[in-house]
């Protein structure tokens, strides 16, 4: 008994706020002992600038994307506000990159309740429709480019139709469910229940809109990614989509270091098992990692700093 109380028992809360940090030193130190960093980053003086500066472009185009079905979502309060959706959408990004366990998301609803005055329930709700239009989205482009070497033969189109119609079940099913939360006694229970479903769109347009939004973002995201990993280890195009989108679902752990630093790596590794050397695959992959990284800290920062005051909500 007491050793299972010892092994049940969280780490203090100074343990706690260190450990982040002593992840990225490790982890810093374990690429520098495994490959040096100036092998590792050796790869990028071999890269053309021009291709450099349009990958950032392009992924800065992903964002604008993001940022626009945000203000798409959210018409009432954030129509004409393109600019602080896209600050919102900036920040929010640093923040999942920075902080462990997913809890930068908490960034999300945080923003828009004081940017926007769009009440917690409400935001995190709809934060989480879109992340599992994200998931969905991400699954679907790994079914679209390997369903047809995976799956038997004639079941890759009907799986195929079957995971798209999915999200638009889901949607059938809100104004049911919606019902039956007004039918609810406690009208606590039913207050919180009617703010959380006030973050799905009623609407089918908008709802296609949202899920249009979503492809865009990813189609351009998972382009560039898969252009960048290609300069870096040339490979045919379908095992760079299977690493860039392995890599990419990584992201949705509930537990990660800051930044995903070793699980986005080993995603993208596991995408090129057997394609590639080990080591040259783990190089390509910190080096992929990297170029994420170092964007979202870029124009995290830039969303962090005084921008020209906001206009007011329509």
């Amino acid at each position: 008994p007491f050793a299972m109380e010892r092994l049940t028992t969280l780490p203090s809360p100074r343990l706690q706020r260190w450990l982040p940090l002593l992840l990225v030193l490790g982890y810093v130190g374990l690429v520098e002992w495994l490959w040096g960093w100036d092998t590792i980053l050796a790869a990028w003086r071999a890269m053309p600038p021009a291709t450099l500066a349009l990958g950032a472009g392009l992924m800065g185009v992903s964002y604008a994307v993001r940022a626009w079905r945000l203000v798409d979502y959210f018409p009432a309060v954030a129509r004409g506000r393109f600019p602080l959706m896209l600050r919102l959408t900036l920040q929010h990004n640093l923040f999942n990159h920075l902080l462990p366990a997913r809890s930068g998301e908490l960034s999300f609803p945080l923003l828009m309740k004081r940017w926007f005055d769009v009440p917690w329930a409400t935001a995190t709700a709809a934060l989480l429709w879109l992340r599992l239009l994200d998931l969905h989205t991400l699954l679907a482009i790994g079914l679209l480019a390997l369903g047809r070497a995976w799956l038997p033969a004639g079941w890759w189109g009907p799986a195929l139709a079957l995971w798209l119609a999915l999200p638009v079940a889901a949607w059938l099913g809100h104004g049911p469910l919606r019902r039956r939360v007004e039918r609810l006694r406690s009208p606590r229970l039913r207050e919180t229940g009617l703010r959380a479903l006030a973050g799905l769109r009623e609407d089918g347009t908008a709802f296609l809109r949202s899920w249009a939004f979503t492809w865009g973002n990813w189609a351009v995201k998972l382009g560039v990614l898969i252009a960048v990993l290609g300069q870096l280890l040339p490979l045919p195009l379908p095992r760079l989509a299977l690493a860039v989108t392995s890599g990419e679902l990584t992201s949705v752990l509930p537990l990660h270091a800051p930044g995903g630093i070793g699980t986005y790596e080993a995603g993208v590794v596991a995408g090129l098992a057997g394609a590639a050397p080990l080591s040259a695959a783990a190089a390509a992959a910190i080096n992929l990692h990297l170029f994420l990284l170092t964007l979202a800290a870029l124009t995290g920062l830039l969303a962090l700093l005084p921008w020209p005051a906001p206009r007011p909500a329509p």
